[in-house]
């Protein structure tokens, strides 16, 4: 390797080296995941001293970088024992130095010049998560938590420290711990772990820290819990991602609820970009498969004026004057054909959703499983046809009588029995096979 012969040469000719151009290259072999070298370079460094006693005397170069990047090598290497016992090591280090010393002295020295030994814990966790082993990664928390972190609690200052000056109230930390009790699928005690730090350290609370929150319950189809944290996260006075926004548009069109869609568009439709673009337009643009979805949201609840907005933002349109109105059209046959599919697509969407509400409240129990297996049938028979083929309109205009039959019987449940008692046709596969 030819930092090997450089640092060789440099050794030939007794010409001092610092700690800090061995860091960079235990770094590198951290990134290799090769953490053997990087405990070689780790040795060296731990013979070094500096050539002038007014700068630090013959202390060992080994500083919490060098113990950070060793442990790093390990996190790489994704060796769970190696990193344990890399931290075992580096508490003894603390230990050893922290004689005759104060605790918050110790905790100081740490926090000074951005140095923390807190980043070491942080590796540890992040390892065992990665592991599939949160449990490991929160005792291993609750093991070297130091006791004297949180500034409204005054340590002895006789005390020595006992364990590494770790706290909960680093912001790595905390996303480790919600990470660990969301793998374990504990989301409440997670939110709980997560405002009672906030308020116990008074912290600031920031939008990004809510993220992983977010994400657990987009995961598990909670459009209740993604609905309060998005708007936790508007008050804080941050937004979405573009990937955050694909997910939730997809979970409430899912859900049959356009809720979300309408409070995103409302929070985010007033609001600029760089190119003038108001930020969910922008998103549209990105996810142009996400337009009949948010078309579907806006006209479900009435919403034409925003739903023609969002078409004349999407596709590049021209005024032309139509009577005492302005009809805006695209401007070329591409856009034309891209517009009317978006269109058929929203209009067919808007349909499916309407009988599978229809269905829900039909009032045979016994008969809707069969009846929402015949709707997801006809719509997957058609669903490769060309979007000016003009079946679809006459399919369409079916599909809105039948919802009217679907209707009609709600106020009839005995004549509903009575029509379909013993009918083969309409019988549920399952109960024809019993």
């Amino acid at each position: 390797m030819p930092s090997e012969s450089i640092l060789g040469i440099v050794h030939q000719n007794k010409i001092y080296c610092p700690p800090k151009v061995y860091h960079v290259i235990m770094y590198g072999w951290a990134l290799l995941g090769c953490p053997e070298t990087a405990q070689t370079y780790f040795d060296k460094i731990s013979t070094l001293t500096s050539p002038s006693p007014n700068s630090a005397g013959s202390r060992s170069g080994v500083n919490q970088t060098t113990w950070g990047i060793l442990m790093y090598a390990y996190v790489c290497a994704r060796d769970v024992r190696g990193a344990l016992h890399v931290l075992n090591r580096a508490k003894a280090w603390i230990q050893d130095k922290s004689i005759s010393r104060s605790a918050r002295a110790v905790i100081d020295e740490s926090d000074s010049d951005g140095h923390k030994t807190n980043h070491l814990i942080n590796m540890a966790m992040a390892v065992l998560i990665e592991r599939k082993d949160p449990t490991g990664a929160l005792t291993l928390l609750d093991d070297y938590i130091d006791k004297y972190s949180n500034p409204q609690r005054a340590p002895d200052t006789a005390q020595t420290v006992q364990e590494l000056p770790a706290t909960s109230a680093d912001p790595i930390t905390l996303n480790l711990i919600l990470r660990a009790l969301l793998l374990n699928n504990q989301v409440q005690h997670a939110v709980t772990i997560y405002d009672t730090i906030h308020s116990e350290f008074r912290l600031l609370e920031k939008p990004d820290a809510l993220r992983p929150l977010l994400r657990y319950y987009v995961q598990r189809n909670d459009l209740d819990g993604v609905f309060l944290l998005t708007k936790r996260m508007f008050n804080l006075g941050g937004i979405p991602t573009l990937k955050e926004l694909f997910y939730m548009v997809r979970l409430s069109v899912y859900e049959r609820n356009p809720a979300l869609i309408l409070y995103l568009y409302d929070k985010m439709g007033t609001s600029t970009t760089l190119d003038t673009d108001s930020k969910f337009i922008y998103f549209l643009k990105r996810k142009p498969d996400m337009v009949p979805l948010v078309y579907w949201a806006l006209m479900e609840n009435g919403r034409e004026a925003d739903a023609l907005d969002i078409e004349s933002a999407i596709v590049k349109t021209v005024p032309r004057t139509h009577g005492d109105l302005q009809v805006l059209q695209p401007s070329t046959p591409t856009q034309r054909k891209a517009a009317a599919a978006r269109e058929a697509h929203g209009r067919c969407i808007t349909l499916y959703r309407d009988l599978l509400r229809e269905i829900d409240a039909f009032p045979l129990v016994e008969l809707r499983r069969k009846l929402r297996y015949n709707v997801r049938f006809v719509f997957e028979l058609y669903r490769d046809l060309e979007p000016h083929n003009p079946l679809i309109v006459q399919l369409l205009d079916d599909g809105k009588q039948q919802k009217k039959w679907l209707r009609s019987w709600r106020n009839d449940p005995d004549g509903c029995q009575l029509v379909t008692h013993n009918s083969p046709a309409m019988a549920d596969p399952a109960e024809r096979n019993k």
